[in-house]
């Protein structure tokens, strides 16, 4: 099970990092992406696109990237909460929900549910 979201701690962690500066969060809609299905070649590709943006001085190789991401397992109270608090620090995360998937359910399940919630914007945006 899961350790429970502790926002003093959460608070504490946002803290530190606004004070020592120079970081920047970035969220997945930042990342360069390839086929998301790719496993195996999806974090070869990544590193692999982040390293010639450092070599093209598009981000800066000096600063402090970080990639915050929260799992809504427990329910979707605390990402909430969570990103109120990162809002009061400037910070920004990615929020991931995971769908169950039963024994009958199929890809083309998941995939016309994503479509009625409005969860495949990314790919109507590329």
């Amino acid at each position: 099970m899961a350790s429970p979201y502790h926002a003093e701690s959460y608070a504490e962690l946002l803290d530190g990092l606004r004070r020592e500066g120079d970081v920047e969060y970035l969220t997945y809609d930042d990342l360069a992406w390839g086929s998301d299905f790719d496993y195996k070649q999806g974090y070869p590709d990544e590193r692999s696109r982040w390293t010639d943006l450092i070599r093209s001085a598009t981000i800066d190789p000096k600063k402090r990237y970080l990639l915050l991401q929260h799992d809504t397992d427990s329910g979707p109270a605390q990402a909430v909460a969570m990103g109120r608090l990162e809002q009061s620090y400037d910070a920004r995360s990615s929020i991931m929900t995971f769908a169950r998937w039963s024994k009958t359910m199929q890809a083309s399940d998941v995939e016309r549910r994503a479509r009625e919630t409005g969860q495949d914007q990314r790919e109507n945006e590329d």
